[in-house]
């Protein structure tokens, strides 16, 4: 599955953040295949992580932004940039790791308006 992000965060890891928001595409990962990176300390099921290929990824200034996937011939939130590895920087072969959408839902139904469709 393809994840898109998005936000107005750096464009490199030196660079400035972006006056415009900026997205791209990448494949979302199996937490088992995200653990083959990261610690599994780091990776936990509240997670949910997107590759980096071609060096396209999330970067700082993202925080909180969406990762979305089509579902349907619609755009589903799955995710909210969480963190990437400062070792690897943003365009670097570490996977991107998000908050999972769907681990926090009682949460959001329980302290917003929002309901989850059946």
């Amino acid at each position: 599955m393809i994840g898109t992000v998005s936000g107005f965060g750096r464009t490199t890891d030196t660079g400035s953040t972006s006056p415009v928001v900026r997205f791209t595409s990448n494949p979302v990962m199996t937490n088992a295949d995200c653990n083959r990176h990261w610690s599994t300390t780091q990776v936990q099921p509240q997670n949910v992580c997107q590759t980096t290929d071609g060096g396209r990824s999330s970067c700082n200034g993202d925080s909180g932004g969406p990762l979305t996937v089509q579902d349907g011939g619609r755009s589903l939130q799955i995710g909210l940039v969480s963190f990437g590895s400062a070792a690897s920087g943003c365009s670097g072969p570490m996977p991107k790791v998000f908050a999972r959408v769907s681990y926090f839902l009682d949460f959001i139904e329980a302290n917003s308006d929002f309901v989850a469709a059946p």
